[in-house]
C-alpha cells in the first residue's frame, strides 16, 4: 500500500480490576503509506488540543509485529508482538516512567487497498497491570 490513506485508530482502555467504565478513543487521520524491506509504514502529524505542538507519528507493521513511534513534546514508542512483553517508557513533565507492553494477541489482515490490525495488550509497570487495552487500526487508500 502506497500513497495517501485514511487511517482510523480506535482504542479501548479498561481498568485491570474492571471497576471503572471502559474508555474509548477514536481518531481518523490522513497518512502517507509506503513499503520498505517487506514492512508497511504509515506516517502522519498530530497537533495538540491548543494547536501549538506537533507530533510526528510513524506506524510500522511487519509480519508479526507492529510498532508506533511518536516524536514531539512527549515522545513515545510502543511495540506489539503477540506473546511478548516489551519494555517501553511513558514521558511526563516530571520524568520517564518505565512500562511494559504485554501483547496477548496481534492480528494483521492485508488486502490490495486495505489493511486492518487488531491488538490486545496490557500496560504494566514493575509487573503491576495499569490497563487492559484493545486497539483496532484500519487503513484505506484514498
Amino acid at each position: 500500500m502506497t500513497g495517501k490513506v485514511k487511517l482510523s485508530i480506535i482504542g479501548l482502555q479498561k481498568d485491570p480490576d474492571g471497576v471503572n467504565e471502559p474508555m474509548e478513543t477514536k481518531q481518523t487521520v490522513e497518512a502517507d503509506a509506503y513499503e520498505k524491506n517487506g514492512k508497511q509504514y504509515f506516517t502522519w502529524t498530530e497537533t495538540d488540543a491548543e494547536g501549538k505542538n506537533e507530533t510526528g507519528c510513524r506506524l510500522k507493521i511487519a509480519e508479526a509485529e507492529m510498532s508506533l513511534h511518536k516524536n514531539g513534546p512527549i515522545p513515545s514508542k510502543m511495540t506489539f508482538h503477540a506473546g511478548q512483553s516489551i519494555d517501553t517508557y511513558y514521558v511526563t513533565p516530571y520524568g520517564q516512567f518505565p512500562m511494559e507492553v504485554d501483547t496477548k494477541a496481534l492480528g494483521i489482515e492485508t488486502k490490495e487497498n486495505y489493511m486492518e490490525v487488531q491488538a490486545s495488550y496490557t500496560l504494566t509497570t514493575s509487573g503491576t497491570p495499569l490497563s487492559v487495552n484493545e486497539l483496532r487500526l484500519t487503513a484505506e487508500c484514498l
